[in-house]
């Protein structure tokens, strides 16, 4: 399988202004664990979509449910064991880059110290993805730079004190664009939100998610600033 892409704007961490404050960016995809949707096409168990599946100590199955989030749209399917049931491989072949979908798989496994057999679960979450993600169209220093210049001195100057970090979602969607910007975390200070989502509205456009026949595809990602002294 084709290595998926890695996300190059990761745990950059800088001092602030001359403030004791370090400040890291974290930017990774919205929802989960990548998951390409070539995929999806015919699997006939989990096996089929999850890397490393613990089979080997599974000793039964007491239930699974797959789950397909399209927007503010859900719909789930049932299954009784590892191999898919026909309504599962229904809802996958349904799924859509940029779609969540959430593996919930209640096993029975033998207690290695009682030998009773109990039983649990695995909760995976993925994103689909196409085999070329949504990417910055800079480089690393130069999306870094700019978001030195354009917020963190900016709010050492002015509202570095009281900032304690934030979280964005947004979207870049498929002309590269990104649109959707909203905070699911408040830094706790309106002037210093006010201007992480201005400063992320106005980055120069992505290269948009696209497959291998070129069409392209909105993506959502997740941007974590966050404040440490040192």
């Amino acid at each position: 399988m084709k290595k998926l892409l890695v996300l190059n704007l990761l745990a950059i961490s800088l001092v602030v202004g001359g403030q004791d404050m370090i400040t890291s960016i974290e930017l990774h995809r919205a929802f989960g664990k990548p998951l390409l949707k070539e995929r999806l096409q015919s699997p006939q168990k989990f096996e089929d979509l999850m890397d490393h599946y613990p089979s080997s100590w599974i000793d039964g199955y007491a239930g699974t449910t797959i789950t397909l989030q399209h927007g503010n749209t859900k719909r789930s399917a049932e299954g009784t064991s590892n191999g898919l049931s026909s309504g599962q491989k229904n809802l996958l072949s349904d799924g859509q880059i940029g779609d969540q979908l959430t593996f919930d798989i209640r096993y029975i496994s033998k207690n290695s110290v009682t030998g009773i057999n109990e039983q649990r679960k695995i909760h995976s979450t993925f994103t689909i993805v196409t085999d070329q993600e949504a990417k910055p169209s800079d480089q690393i220093e130069t999306v870094r730079n700019y978001f030195i210049h354009q917020s963190f001195k900016k709010l050492a100057d002015g509202t570095g004190d009281e900032f304690t970090g934030a979280s964005i979602l947004f979207t870049v969607d498929p002309q590269g664009k990104i649109t959707n910007a909203s905070l699911t975390q408040s830094s706790g200070n309106l002037q210093a939100d006010q201007l992480l989502l201005k400063t992320l509205l106005s980055m120069p456009n992505w290269k948009p998610a696209q497959d291998k026949t070129g069409r392209k595809y909105a993506q959502q990602f997740v941007l974590d600033v966050v404040k440490s002294g040192c």
